[in-house]
């Protein structure tokens, strides 16, 4: 019985592309929970994230990913961060 969907390679090719996209969303929503948290932790310590709020940077997280991430990282947490 078919039900006149996609068949065949067009159905895998579909099926990868929710995988993806679910992937993505889950990687999405859990780096901008882990910059939140750590966001909340320095300012809890009396250093307050550079450049945005702790909610600011985890909203902008979560729309960019792993790129804003990796920029909340340098600016807040690496080597070249200008804390005191």
């Amino acid at each position: 019985m078919s039900f006149g969907g996609p068949s065949g390679p067009a159905a895998l090719i579909g099926i990868a592309a929710v995988v993806m996209a679910t992937g993505t969303l889950a990687v999405h929503i859990i780096l901008a929970y882990c910059v939140d948290q750590d966001a909340r932790k320095l300012e809890e310590n009396g250093k307050a994230p550079s450049l945005l709020k702790n909610w600011q940077w985890a909203l902008v997280t979560l729309f960019t990913g792993v790129l804003w991430a990796a920029f909340y990282w340098v600016s807040n947490r690496s080597s070249l961060a200008q804390r005191d």
